[in-house]
């Protein structure tokens, strides 16, 4: 008897529990920083649990690879107050600018992929602070944030600063690369006679 009604209880409480509610993180965050002269982008991937569960999106905010515009906004929102970014003191406010889920309909092996783009002043020189609070409600949350050319980890309640100037001459390292390669490709086709 006693068995049947400690089972009974374990079923109730089973039933009350939420039912997408993820105890831990199933991968870190890769949050890729990149810098223009007057914005800078934040591209955030991870799993799409992480998103949806920090701001409590519901099944009708979420269609398919889409999220609504309620949902996108507290997304937003979300993002601005827990992962913000400063430079000369001068908080910076992220816009979202796209939002998607990618693969599975699984949310424990879907991803997620999110921009925000940062207006800031041009020519700013000073360094730029980011302080995470994000997920604070995971014990094992983590942020890999990489930035002109290094990568750290962010847990909750953690502050990285980075070099402006470390970030420009990433950018142009970038851009150095891809002219390079679209170079190679574009000998590449002109000797198969593509060209």
């Amino acid at each position: 008897m006693k068995t049947i009604f400690i089972s009974i209880l374990m079923a109730i409480a089973l039933l009350l529990a939420p039912a997408h509610a993820h105890k831990l993180q199933v991968e870190p965050i890769g949050v890729t920083i990149r810098s223009q002269s007057d914005f800078l982008t934040a591209e955030f991937r991870g799993n799409v649990q992480d998103i949806t569960q920090s701001v409590n999106i519901t099944d009708a905010e979420h269609r398919g690879d889409k999220f609504t515009e309620a949902a996108n906004k507290r997304v937003e929102d979300y993002f601005n107050e827990h992962f913000t970014l400063t430079q000369g003191g001068k908080k910076l406010n992220g816009k979202l600018e796209t939002l998607t889920q990618q693969g599975s309909l699984d949310p424990t092996a879907a991803q997620f992929t999110m921009l925000l783009r940062y207006p800031r002043d041009p020519g700013a020189s000073e360094v730029i602070t980011i302080k995470n609070t994000t997920l604070d409600y995971l014990p094992n949350a983590r942020l890999i944030v990489s930035a002109g050319g290094a990568a750290q980890t962010m847990t909750t309640g953690s502050e990285i600063t980075l070099d402006p100037k470390n970030l420009a001459k990433n950018v142009f390292q970038n851009g150095a690369s891809v002219g390079v390669s679209l170079g190679g490709m574009y000998f590449l086709l002109q000797t198969l006679g593509v060209f």
